[in-house]
């Protein structure tokens, strides 16, 4: 169940680099449900049990569902934002964490080389390139 869950939102944030993608996406999805799409320059003929949405400068989607029965009819919305989603998994968190902590002790100057040389080390520096480089900044 988790995996399923995992591998379907890997596979919509590899479609989806930017906001324009993750409407395009959302789109398909729904009409792949039976979601029908409204032109937001044209009048809407809706119906009960109708499944719409619509898009705006495709940057934007809203969709919604009418119900069987609309005698005393009440509605409920969800909203999200995509305008900026560069879904990323943060690598290397520790380091943050070291120089957190170590401004929480006022160690900061102690620990500074290490916290270079460990940045040095993921982008495959040598290490005199590194401790050359803490000289000069």
């Amino acid at each position: 169940m988790y995996r399923e869950a995992s591998e379907e939102l890997l596979s919509f944030i590899k479609k989806s680099p930017s906001c324009f993608h993750a409407v395009a996406t959302i789109s398909e999805q729904l009409k792949a449900e039976g979601f029908q799409e409204l032109k937001e320059c044209e009048a809407w003929n809706l119906q009960p049990q109708g499944k719409y949405f619509t898009t705006r400068n495709n940057s934007s989607v809203i969709a919604f569902t009418i119900g069987k029965e609309l005698d005393d009819y009440h509605f409920q919305i969800t909203a999200s934002h995509s305008d900026s989603p560069t879904f990323k998994i943060k690598e290397k968190a520790e380091l943050k964490m070291v120089r957190a902590e170590s401004l929480r002790r006022r160690e900061y100057a102690t620990v500074r080389t290490a916290i270079a040389h460990r940045f040095g080390e993921l982008l495959s520096y040598p290490n005199e390139q590194i401790d050359r480089l803490i000289a000069e900044n």
